[in-house]
């Protein structure tokens, strides 16, 4: 049977930091939000085409962020900074077309 970690659990950060094809998956998790978030972003009246676009942009900032976070040191890769703080930075340029959006 699995064995299941917690988030955020050093031994899990060390594997993905430490193996580079979980790496990329767990960098490339981040695409994972835009269907969800374009269906979010519809139910509070936007059209499709722009939620979709907005969800596509909210996701490529979190996988600057992931990267960002996730930097190599002395041929490891090491966590870097605080991902909220780095999260927040990526999604900054966003604001205007999110907050077009709020109704």
């Amino acid at each position: 049977m699995g064995h299941y970690t917690e988030p955020g659990d050093p031994a899990a950060m060390l594997m993905i930091t430490t193996n580079p094809g979980l790496r990329a998956c767990y960098v490339d998790t981040a695409a994972g939000i835009e269907g969800p978030l374009t269906e979010a972003i519809v139910s509070r009246g936007v059209d499709a085409k722009t939620a979709e676009v907005l969800a596509a942009a909210i996701g490529a900032a979190a996988k600057v962020a992931l990267r960002r976070w996730l930097k190599p040191a002395g041929g490891l890769m090491m966590v870097s900074g605080s991902l909220p703080e780095l999260i927040r930075a990526a999604l900054e340029p966003l604001a205007p077309a999110l907050d077009a959006t709020a109704g």
